[in-house]
C-alpha cells in the first residue's frame, strides 16, 4: 500500500540502482500514469508544470548526433502539441522556437554538476597543489638521503653492482612511499568525500551521491602513484649512483656530501613559492567565506523555527487546506513560549523558489522586458514572524488588495475572496451597529 493506494511488486532493481538522475535515489518506483492517485493532483495534465524527463534507448550502432537529426523534424510538432495555454504571442514564438538537444545518458542528468562544478574544479586544483608541494618535499628529502648514501652507493659499486640496479633500488623505495601515500589518500577520501556531501544544502534530505571506489578511481589513484614516483625518484636515484667509488670512500661514511646542490636550492624554491600561493588563496577564501557566514540577510534567525507540512496526501480536499492550514496556524500561536506564527510555500534560505510570469493589462500596460519573477505565497504576520522590517505599506494582505486587478487563481484567488467576504461582513455589522 503506497498513500492507501494498492500496487503490486513486479520487480526488484540491485542495490547500487539509483536512477538516471544523479544526486538522488528513490525506494520505490510505480507506473508513471498512477501519478494522480498517489500525489493527489494530476501533473501529466498541467503543461505549465517543468518537471518530466524524457529518455531514449539509441539502436544498435546509432550515434547521437543521428538519433538528434531524427528528432529535428518532429520539434515543431512535439513543441506544439506540449505549447502551455496563455501565452502571449512573443512567449508562444519563443516556446516554438526553442531547440531541442540530444544529450548522452552515461553520464547521467544532475543539477549538482553544474551547481558545484566550478567548487570542486577549484578543490581539485587546490589538492593538486597540495600534492605537488608534497612531492617536492619528499623529492628534496630524497635527495638529501641520496647525499647521504653515497659512501654506501660507492660501495656498492666497487662490489660489482651495476647503475642500473642501484637505479632500480631507489625507484622502489620512491615507490613504496607513494603507493602508502595514495593508500592513504584512499582511506581519507571515504571519509571527506561524504563529509564534504553531507554539507550541500537539501529541500528533501541529503543529496545521494555514490562516492563508493570502483576500478576507474583504483587506477586513477595507481597512475598518479606511478607517474609521481617517477617523477620525483628518478633525478634523485640518478645523482645518488652519480659517483666516483674511490672519492666517495674517501670523504667516509659520516661526510654529508657536497653541501646543498643547486637541484635542491631550487626545489626549496619552489616549493615555498607554492606555499605562498595557497597561503593566499586560504586567507581570501577564509575572508569571503567569513563575510558570507557574517552577512546580514535580514531575517532573525535566533528565535525561527521552521517545520515543514504537507497536506497534500490528508483527506481534505484541495479547496478545504488553507482551513487546515489556518486550524494548525491557531494552534501554534497557542502553544506557550510562541510569539507569532506563518506559513508560506517557500521558507526563506530553503534554496527552493517558484517562478511566475507577470502580464501587464490595461490600456495603459506597457510592455515589460523580463516577466519571469520569483514569488512567495505568505499568509499574514509573516514577515513579523521572521523579524523581517517592513520599510513601506503594511505588511499582509487583506480584502482591498482584489482592487488591485492582479489575476490570481486557484487557492490564491480564494484566498482573495475569503478576505472580501469577511471584509463585506465586517462593513454589514459596522451599518447595523
Amino acid at each position: 500500500m503506497i498513500e492507501r493506494v494498492p500496487f503490486a511488486v513486479v520487480g526488484v532493481t540491485p542495490p547500487d540502482f539509483f536512477g538516471p538522475q544523479v544526486g538522488s535515489t528513490f525506494d520505490v518506483a510505480i507506473p508513471i500514469g498512477t501519478q494522480p492517485l498517489v500525489l493527489r493532483r494530476d501533473r501529466l495534465d498541467q503543461r505549465t508544470w517543468w518537471w518530466l524527463q524524457v529518455m531514449g534507448r539509441l539502436t544498435s550502432g546509432q550515434a547521437v548526433e543521428s538519433a538528434a537529426a531524427g528528432l529535428a523534424p518532429l520539434q515543431p510538432i512535439l513543441r506544439d502539441l506540449t505549447r502551455p495555454s496563455g501565452l502571449s504571442a512573443a512567449d508562444a514564438a519563443n516556446y516554438l522556437g526553442s531547440p531541442m538537444t540530444v544529450t548522452p545518458a552515461p553520464g547521467g542528468v544532475s543539477e549538482l554538476r553544474s551547481r558545484y562544478q566550478r567548487a570542486l574544479t577549484v578543490l581539485m586544483a587546490v589538492a593538486g597543489l597540495v600534492l605537488l608541494i608534497a612531492c617536492v618535499n619528499v623529492a628534496n628529502l630524497m635527495l638529501a638521503h641520496g647525499e647521504r648514501r653515497r659512501p654506501d652507493v660507492s660501495l656498492q659499486v666497487a662490489l660489482g653492482a651495476s647503475r642500473g640496479r642501484l637505479i632500480r633500488q631507489l625507484l622502489a623505495e620512491s615507490l613504496v612511499l607513494s603507493v602508502l601515500g595514495a593508500v592513504a589518500g584512499l582511506l581519507m577520501s571515504v571519509w571527506a568525500g561524504g563529509w564534504l556531501v553531507a554539507q550541500l544544502p537539501a529541500v528533501n534530505g541529503a543529496p545521494y551521491v555514490d562516492l563508493s571506489i570502483d576500478w576507474r578511481v583504483l587506477g586513477f589513484t595507481g597512475g598518479v602513484a606511478i607517474a609521481v614516483a617517477l617523477l620525483f625518484g628518478t633525478v634523485p636515484a640518478f645523482r645518488a649512483t652519480r659517483v666516483d667509488p674511490i672519492q666517495a670512500l674517501k670523504q667516509g661514511r659520516g661526510s654529508a656530501g657536497q653541501g646543498p646542490s643547486a637541484l635542491g636550492n631550487a626545489l626549496v624554491a619552489f616549493q615555498v613559492s607554492l606555499c605562498l600561493v595557497l597561503v593566499v588563496a586560504a586567507g581570501l577564501f577564509v575572508r569571503t567565506f567569513t563575510a558570507l557566514t557574517g552577512q546580514d540577510t535580514g531575517v532573525d534567525r535566533e528565535r525561527v523555527i521552521v517545520v515543514a507540512v504537507d497536506a497534500r496526501h490528508s483527506p481534505n480536499a484541495s479547496a478545504n487546506r488553507k482551513a487546515l492550514y489556518d486550524r494548525i496556524l491557531v494552534a501554534v500561536r497557542a502553544l506557550p513560549g510562541v510569539a507569532d506564527a506563518a506559513y508560506s510555500s517557500n521558507a526563506p534560505m530553503s534554496n527552493n523558489a517558484w517562478d511566475t510570469v507577470l502580464e501587464p493589462v490595461g490600456p495603459a500596460a506597457s510592455p515589460i522586458q523580463d516577466r519571469s519573477v520569483l514569488k512567495n505565497e505568505v499568509s499574514p504576520q509573516w514577515f513579523s514572524t521572521y523579524g523581517i522590517p517592513v520599510i513601506a505599506g503594511r505588511e499582509w494582505f487583506n480584502h482591498r488588495d482584489g482592487r488591485l486587478g492582479l489575476q490570481l487563481d486557484g487557492d490564491e484567488q480564494r484566498c482573495v475572496d475569503h478576505d472580501r467576504r469577511r471584509g463585506e461582513r465586517h462593513r454589514q455589522r459596522q451599518r447595523d451597529l
